[in-house]
């Protein structure tokens, strides 16, 4: 992200000007892009000569005249913001749906108390967004805790799951979880795995997920190559749910060949080690 030009930095330019130093010496010598150099003497210098207090002073200048721009209302933010709240998305839904579509674009993310102050400052149009609020902007009455969120958040933590997660535009996306703690939500999605709060990740799974992991039966811990049993047509029958295959009518109970590299392929699409062996409490390894 850009950082604006520091004091201590100016300084130093108006040395290496006196020096005779090139814009692109002293960008190497700042760590900074020669075309931030050469913009800085082009805007802050007099006449031709840089010094580093009038430059300074201008930059402060130009900064406190600058109009102000929320990032709410920058145009794609605010539109996204716009139709979150038109298909009766809460600001939560919205401000995390945005860090999903852009996780590694801080500058695209907005809180859910930004979006809420956005709605205050409308004016006459104030009740309007409220009326797409599910609690016309009131703060929700804390309520007993859902055993079923209990049970759900116990059966995939620790062990590999596929959760639907719905976006606003209501496509619904297939994603791994990797590791799940009270806080936060540890999800690979198409590369490393990256981690969200679990409260953002709720918003937008509606309670469907695949364990990956779940043994049929009792005194089964490990299933590798040569295994049978029922649990390796429990196996075989999760493998075909996840690529989205028909089961099959009749599914052998051997651990063959073919089963185990399915279950390679799948361990080493979702960086899980591809050693495939599944079971041992540590889900499908």
């Amino acid at each position: 992200m850009a950082r604006h030009m520091m004091q201590d930095e100016r300084d130093r330019i108006a040395q290496l000007r006196q020096q005779r130093w090139l814009p692109s010496e002293i960008a190497r010598e700042l760590g900074r892009a020669p075309s931030t150099i050469t913009r800085e003497l082009a805007r802050n210098s007099t006449h031709g000569v840089y010094g580093a207090a009038q430059a300074q002073h201008q930059a402060t200048r130009r900064r406190q005249e600058r109009p102000l721009i929320r990032k709410v209302d920058q145009l794609e933010i605010n539109a996204r913001v716009r139709h979150g709240l038109a298909h009766y998305h809460s600001p939560d839904e919205i401000a995390g749906q945005l860090k999903l579509d852009f996780p590694d674009e801080p500058r695209r993310h907005v809180s859910p108390q930004t979006i809420y102050t956005w709605i205050r400052r409308q004016g006459h149009l104030r009740t309007h967004w409220e009326s797409f609020l599910r609690r016309r902007g009131k703060r929700p009455r804390k309520r007993p805790e859902n055993p079923a969120d209990v049970a759900a958040h116990a059966a995939i933590a620790n062990r590999p799951a596929v959760i639907e997660l719905q976006d606003s535009s209501g496509r619904k996306h297939h994603v791994l979880v990797t590791a799940l703690t009270a806080d936060s939500v540890s999800l690979a999605m198409g590369g490393a795995p990256q981690e969200f709060p679990v409260q953002d990740v709720g918003r937008l799974w509606f309670g469907k997920y695949l364990l990956l992991w779940k043994p049929p039966m009792p005194g089964q811990e490990i299933l590798r190559l040569g295994d049978r049993g029922e649990s390796i047509v429990w196996l075989r029958d999760a493998l075909a749910r996840y690529r989205g295959e028909p089961l099959a009518a009749e599914t052998s109970d051997l651990f063959d060949q073919d089963l185990q590299g399915q279950l390679i392929q799948f361990q080493g699409r979702h960086r899980l080690t591809a050693d495939g062996v599944a079971g041992g409490g540590r889900g499908i390894r």
